[in-house]
């Protein structure tokens, strides 16, 4: 579903999205997390992050109710850089929650999380939502991320 909402163009996949898939995200989404398998939750977020910037922030928003550990197709880093200038601890929030998720980092990981924490700190990410996340990211073994705030443990 990413994949097709990415290729298509702009308008097609925001009238897809207010037509039908929204509904059908919030109704699955709705349900006891437990119900809900990791990968299943890990697709629909990372299905947000490939969405036109007219509908960024409220499909993350919405994927954000029943959140998926990162995993190799997120990309947080590929947002349009207006939603994370205008919403950097938002989307610093959704990221933590996520990776509050994972157990072990990975390259891709490690990466993506590297460079979306610069993409966050340009942006004016508070230092609460940036210390937050990385504590996360040296939790499951970013150790590089106790240099993006001060005072992280």
């Amino acid at each position: 579903m990413a994949d097709v909402l990415h290729d298509i163009d702009e308008a097609e996949s925001t009238n897809a999205w207010t037509a039908w898939l929204a509904k059908s995200v919030r109704v699955r989404l709705s349900q006891p997390i437990s119900m809900i398998p990791a990968q299943e939750r890990t697709a629909w977020g990372d299905m947000a992050l490939r969405t036109p910037s007219g509908i960024t922030l409220e499909t993350l928003e919405v994927t954000d109710l029943a959140p998926g550990p990162l995993g190799e197709h997120s990309t947080f880093d590929d947002l349009p850089a207006e939603i994370v200038r205008t919403h950097p601890d938002k989307i610093a929030q959704i990221l933590t929650r996520r990776l509050a998720l994972v157990s072990q980092s990975d390259w891709h990981i490690a990466h993506e999380l590297q460079s979306v924490a610069g993409l966050l700190k340009e942006s004016g990410v508070t230092d609460l939502e940036l210390r937050n996340l990385a504590e996360h990211a040296i939790r499951i073994g970013v150790h590089s991320a106790a240099s993006w705030a001060d005072d992280v443990t």
